[in-house]
């Protein structure tokens, strides 16, 4: 299953580099913001002070550069796209002086971004006109400008719904992962191949489509599992906790629950949580990230027990869908840290195994207002609080010091220096709107757990890759490696996969 890694030379080489960036000594600890990056570790970028500005989704691209897209809000909704410099300054070779805005005649919002292999970004979201909403795709250059041999002019409407996520694959295809509404929600899955046309050798002419029985399905989340196969998850209009998984044909896959769905109900989660609809404005409402080992770690937030305090909620599957009894209580990890509302966002998994959930803190009740702060909570792999992470297990961060809870997170990723960065959006101090917002915090790397990880997922291997066990010998032995200098001098699949050039941190 880890044939596409093994031809891969830089594939290797970064992973052997991730493990020299793991080495790499600190003093400060898991969870501080970062002092190296934007103003102590928070950038809030002032757009138009009557304009209000969010990001949807962030990304990183290899040279360390940030791309975020969400939207502006000024007389209507226009689709933003952003790219910042490693140390979170605009960078102004993109767009103009760094975001590039793009009105289509409605009402548009960007939720997801991906990088194509030619360094272009494909843009997924929503248009509403007269209070119906079509999947918006767009399409742009390396430079901001509208990439017009894409659909019309660089953008590509599918009627009747809007989308969530995307998800490139192995082969260049790619994946929009939408809701559609025709007689009631469903999730569905729609495939571009790499020159952005519909692949019709895919499901049933390029879509499909899925229903898990309820009036309202509503798709938030994409992955992909380490041989191809494509995950979905969402939450119906009950707050059920819906997983999907199709075939890289674009069919429901037969060994994955119940004809290729798991329905986590608040009778298997132990809480009923919230119906999607009814925090969708607020969060994406729904993790999803897959494991090393195959592992597929799901979330989203509930009210616990019969107070109206929500929390986030975990589980973990087996790769057949069946929850894992060694994750949490019986699959499900409830860890109330906070004592106040918190609706999930986004998750990721740290190379050692770590979870990474980041989410929105509220302390007014449901349903809750649009003002909270940026949270973050680490896991331990067994679903229990990291309580070595921030104040035992979490970190709470008011973007603009003093402004109050007027923030956001919506989006995570782990850097390959193993530190955690979160879009979303923060206030604008001089108007009652918000701004586009990045946060960046230290998160050490545990790197015997980093191997206890590698090691499991060789279980997972058929026929096994003596290659893999060779690479891990010798990320093992960069280890022992003397300290006193730059481990990438001497870390020869570094060298060959990106030759003098160095990555952050190392």
């Amino acid at each position: 299953m880890f044939s596409r890694l093994l031809s891969n030379k830089q594939s290797i080489g970064l992973l052997s580099c991730t493990f020299c960036l793991l080495l790499a000594p600190g003093l400060a600890a898991d969870g501080d913001l970062d002092p190296s990056f934007g103003d102590n570790g928070r950038l809030l970028f002032i757009g138009d002070i009557r304009a209000t500005d969010e990001l949807f989704d962030i990304l990183l691209l290899p040279d360390g550069k940030i791309v975020g897209v969400g939207f502006t809000t000024f007389d209507t909704q226009d689709v933003v796209i952003a790219r910042f410099n490693e140390d979170g300054s605009f960078d102004t070779s993109f767009g103009l002086n760094g975001k590039a805005v793009y009105d289509f005649g409605a009402s548009e919002r960007a939720r997801a971004v991906i990088v194509l292999e030619d360094g272009k970004y494909l843009i997924a979201g929503d248009q509403r006109v007269s209070g119906d909403s079509n999947i918006l795709l767009v399409r742009v250059d390396s430079d901001g400008a509208l990439d017009t041999s894409f659909g019309t002019e660089g953008v590509l409407i599918i009627e009747e719904g809007y989308a969530n996520d995307l998800l490139l694959l192995p082969d260049g295809r790619i994946i929009v992962g939408a809701t559609v509404d025709v007689n009631d929600d469903d999730f569905a899955l729609v495939v571009l191949d790499p020159s952005g046309r519909l692949d019709t050798t895919f499901g049933d002419g390029g879509y499909v489509r899925v229903s898990f029985g309820g009036t309202e399905d509503e798709f938030r989340r994409l992955a992909l599992t380490l041989d191809g196969r494509i995950l979905a998850a969402g939450l119906s209009d009950s707050g059920d906790l819906l997983v999907t998984r199709i075939t890289p044909s674009g069919r429901l896959d037969s060994d994955f629950g119940s004809g290729g769905k798991v329905i986590l109900a608040s009778s298997v989660l132990g809480v009923p949580l919230g119906g999607g609809s009814s925090i969708a404005d607020v969060s994406e409402s729904v993790g999803l990230a897959v494991q090393l080992d195959g592992k597929i770690v799901v979330g989203s937030g509930g009210r616990v027990g019969t107070t109206s305090d929500f929390d986030l909620i975990l589980a973990r599957l087996h790769p057949d869908g069946t929850l894992d009894s060694s994750f949490g209580a019986d699959g499900v990890s409830i860890e109330d840290l906070t004592n106040q509302n918190d609706v999930l966002a986004d998750l990721a998994i740290q190379a050692d195994g770590k979870i990474v959930a980041v989410a929105t803190v509220f302390d007014s009740e449901f349903p809750f207002d649009p003002w909270g702060n940026v949270l973050v909570q680490r896991y331990n792999s067994d679903g229990t609080a990291d309580r070595t992470f921030g104040a035992n297990g979490w970190v709470m961060t008011d973007i603009l010091e003093g402004s109050g809870e007027n923030d956001a997170g919506r989006s995570v990723v782990i850097q390959p220096d193993g530190n955690i960065l979160v879009g979303g959006y923060g206030p604008d101090a001089d108007a009652d709107t918000t701004d586009i917002a990045l946060v960046r915090y230290l998160s050490s790397i545990d790197v015997a757990g980093a191997f206890d990880v590698l090691a499991s997922s060789f279980e997972m291997l058929s026929p096994s890759q003596p290659a893999l066990h060779n690479l891990l010998k010798q990320a093992a032995r960069h280890v022992t490696v003397n300290s006193d200098a730059p481990l990438y001098r001497r870390c020869r699949p570094c060298r060959n996969a990106y030759g003098r050039r160095s990555t952050k941190g190392v």
